[in-house]
């Protein structure tokens, strides 16, 4: 049997589509948490840095996330 790997990583897709659902824009989220669009940009391609857990709370209280949609956004397990 083959092993699977998995990670952690981030659901960016889900992410977008809980603040377009919202209403808003990602500029106008980025601005609400606290982060420029660059580094929003950056988390989203993976490419810098971790979503910390204030950004993470910040966003969850922005977006009236669960903690189900919480998990399933920010702590989405990736399969290789």
């Amino acid at each position: 049997m083959e092993e699977v790997k998995t990670e952690r990583g981030f659901d960016k897709l889900l992410l977008e589509y809980e603040i377009r659902s919202r209403g808003m824009t990602i500029d106008e989220f980025c601005e609400s948490i606290g982060v420029s669009r660059a580094a929003y940009q950056f988390w989203a391609a993976g490419k810098s840095g971790d979503w910390t857990r204030g950004k993470i709370t910040r966003a969850a209280e922005v977006l009236g996330l669960s903690g189900e949609q919480i998990l399933k956004i920010f702590f989405a397990s990736i399969v290789d």
